[in-house]
C-alpha cells in the first residue's frame, strides 16, 4: 500500500486547486525546549515526529481528549494531514534489519492512520463549506504551504520511503490495501477548499440568501466554475 499512497497522493496533489504559498494563521508556535542529546539521536534515526508526541503528551497531562473530533475546517484540515504525512512516511521508521515484530507495529500505525483519515473525511462531508470567499482562500493558502513542504520531504525521502515500503508489504499480510479508499479519502478530506468550492457552495445556496458582496465575490471569482 505504501507505494500506492505514493501515487495517490501526487494525483490528488496535482488534483487541488493552485494557491498562494503564504500562511496567514500559523496554528504551531515555535518553542525552545532542551532534550537529552542521547534520546533526540535515537528519535531522530527513527523518524518520531517529536511536535505530535509532545501534544499528545500536554493533552494527557491536561485532560484535554487528543483525538477529539475537529470542529473547524481547519482544525479537521490540519488533523487529516497530519494522518496523510504519517502515511506516506511511516517507512522511514524501517529498513532491512528491522525486526519483523517492530515492522509490523508501523503497518498497524499505518492502518490506524488511514482509519482516522477517513473519519475525518465522513466529518468533512457532514459540515458545511466555508460561508465566506476569505475563509475558503486562507485554507486553500493553509494546505497549499504544506503541500509545498510535503513535495520537498518527498523529493528528499520519497525513493527510501517506496523502497521500505516494500518491506512492509512483505511482512504485513493484515495492512489495509483499499487504494480506492484511501485515495477517496484524501480527496474528500484535503480538496474543495479554495475559491472554487466557495463558488460551488454559493451554487447550493438560494440567492435569496446572498448578500450584495456575495454576488460581486461571485461574478468575480466564479466564471467557469460548474457544479459538482
Amino acid at each position: 500500500m505504501r507505494r500506492t499512497l505514493l501515487i495517490l497522493f501526487m494525483a490528488v496533489l496535482h488534483s487541488l486547486p493552485a494557491a498562494a504559498q503564504s500562511d496567514t494563521a500559523a496554528p504551531k508556535e515555535a518553542v525552545t525546549i532542551e532534550i537529552d542529546s542521547d534520546l533526540l539521536r535515537r528519535a531522530r534515526e527513527r523518524n518520531l515526529d517529536l511536535g505530535a508526541m509532545m501534544e499528545t503528551s500536554l493533552a494527557k497531562e491536561l485532560g484535554v481528549a487528543a483525538d477529539a473530533a475537529p470542529d473547524t475546517h481547519r482544525a479537521l484540515l490540519a488533523a487529516a494531514f497530519d494522518n496523510v504525512e504519517a502515511m506516506m512516511f511511516a517507512p522511514l521508521e524501517i529498513d532491512r534489519n528491522t525486526p519483523t515484530a517492530e515492522v509490523r507495529r508501523v503497518c498497524q500505525s499505518v492502518n490506524t492512520r488511514l482509519e482516522k483519515l477517513v473519519a475525518h473525511a465522513k466529518a468533512r462531508e457532514a459540515m458545511a463549506l466555508p460561508e465566506s470567499l476569505e475563509e475558503a482562500q486562507e485554507l486553500d493558502q493553509y494546505l497549499a504551504k504544506r503541500l509545498q513542504a510535503m513535495q520537498a520531504r518527498m523529493a528528499k525521502d520519497g525513493a527510501k520511503a517506496q523502497a521500505s515500503g516494500k518491506i512492509m508489504e512483505a511482512k504485513c499480510p493484515d495492512l489495509n490495501r483499499n487504494e480506492r479508499l484511501a485515495q477517496q479519502a484524501m480527496k474528500t478530506a484535503l480538496g474543495g477548499y479554495g475559491p472554487v468550492g466557495w463558488c460551488r457552495a454559493m451554487m447550493r445556496k438560494p440567492q435569496a440568501q446572498w448578500t450584495m458582496d456575495d454576488g460581486g465575490k461571485f461574478a468575480k471569482f466564479c466564471q467557469g466554475v460548474k457544479p459538482n
